[in-house]
């Protein structure tokens, strides 16, 4: 039996509604993933910058430690210094401040242009002209978050993740394995699996 489509929306168009939040939300979880990479890594980066001047600072302060000791410790804090010195000029190089701002705006993009297909996919309260040109103006919305993701060059591997989140959201079978995903640990497809989730 062929699938109804309320108030004469023709049903090609819910299904793009319906595809594009897949899309958007899959990209929104990639983003997600790239957020929370970013934040570990700047919050490592501060922490370790006050950490280790006020660990050093405290245990000469508060030990009577020998003048061996204190050039023991004073060494190898500058040593931790040197490490912090040249991960602090790899984020600069890498623009992790950056990354880290672009991939939030990105998620937020998505996530909300997720939510538009998806009430405009089940909306019955539009005419055909008005639900065309509620379309016509995600799908701007949906290119201008394209063009910054294009920025950010989302890899093959992320897509397929994204993908693997899109069709579990959805409840969705996969295209390529025929398998209707029920978590985002990857598998051996090739469209919804064959990625490795960054944890750092």
């Amino acid at each position: 039996m062929a699938e109804s489509c309320p108030i004469g929306i023709p049903q090609e168009l819910r299904r793009k509604c319906n595809d594009n939040a897949l899309h958007a939300h899959g990209k929104a979880y990639v983003f997600e993933q790239r957020v929370s990479v970013f934040c570990r890594r700047l919050t490592v980066l501060k922490w370790l910058g006050i950490a280790v001047p006020i660990l050093v600072y405290g245990i000469i302060a508060s030990f009577q430690l020998s003048p061996g000791w204190q050039t023991g410790i004073i060494a190898a804090a500058s040593f931790i210094s040197t490490l912090l010195l040249v991960l602090s000029v790899w984020s600069l190089a890498a623009n992790w401040e950056q990354q880290y701002s672009k991939s939030l705006q990105a998620q937020i993009d998505y996530a909300e242009l997720c939510r538009l297909y998806r009430e405009l996919g089940t909306s019955t309260l539009l005419e055909l002209h008005e639900y065309k040109a509620e379309i016509s103006r995600f799908d701007s919305l949906m290119e201008k978050a394209d063009n910054l993701a294009m920025e950010l060059r989302i890899s093959d591997e992320e897509k397929r993740m994204g993908m693997r989140a899109g069709l579990r959201e959805f409840r969705r079978k996969c295209a390529g394995c025929g398998e209707m995903p029920t978590d985002i640990n990857s598998t051996a497809c090739n469209v919804c699996g064959n990625f490795k989730r960054r944890r750092i």
